[in-house]
């Protein structure tokens, strides 16, 4: 087994640093320039992983990772830890998504730590279709834009779905974001 750097909240975030907790990682994969693997707490896969690492444009010069996950906790997410960022953990905030330059989606996102921002889509599953189709992504946090490429983003999506499955929460786990939010709606 290998072991990885881990930090968690609401979302178990790959790291890339040697700061964090260690986890149990199977599953190890590579994408492109994703890195990822299934999470073992225990001996359990409690989270589907991948991350990279991006730099901003020259104007901010930001060193950004983006994670994309599954849990059987939180179903799909995506994440952005920024050093650059000061948040109080626990706030709420909107996190604006575009896709290909679209008209931008807003999601209810969450500091899961001091520089981790996570967004949980209602609907996971149009949103995975839309990533695995989209050729340019640029998440919003607190009017701060994180372009990155979306090359490999179909190959991405389906290795996800296929980690869940193989460790036992595909349907608890990317549909609990939409049940979240439709639960939300209702009260």
């Amino acid at each position: 087994m290998v072991r990885i750097l881990a930090a968690g909240a609401a979302v178990a975030l790959w790291a890339l640093s040697a700061a964090s907790a260690g986890a149990d990682v199977i599953d190890a994969v590579k994408i492109g320039r994703w890195n990822g693997g299934a999470l073992a707490s225990n001996g359990t896969v409690t989270q589907c992983v991948l991350a990279s690492r991006f730099k901003g444009a020259a104007a901010d010069a930001r060193n950004y990772v983006v994670f994309y996950s599954v849990s059987r906790a939180s179903g799909f997410a995506i994440a952005i830890q920024d050093p650059q960022l000061q948040l109080e953990p626990g706030r709420a905030m909107t996190v604006k998504l575009t896709l290909d330059g679209d008209e931008p989606t807003s999601f209810d996102g969450k500091a899961v730590g001091p520089n981790v921002v996570a967004f949980y889509p209602g609907d996971a599953q149009r949103l995975k279709a839309g990533l695995a189709k989209a050729t340019a992504v640029v998440p919003e946090v607190d009017a701060v834009p994180y372009a990155y490429p979306t090359e490999g983003a179909g190959e991405i999506v389906a290795w996800l779905d296929a980690c869940a499955a193989r460790h036992g929460f595909a349907d608890s786990g990317f549909e609990k974001g939409r049940a979240e939010e439709e639960r939300k709606l209702d009260q």
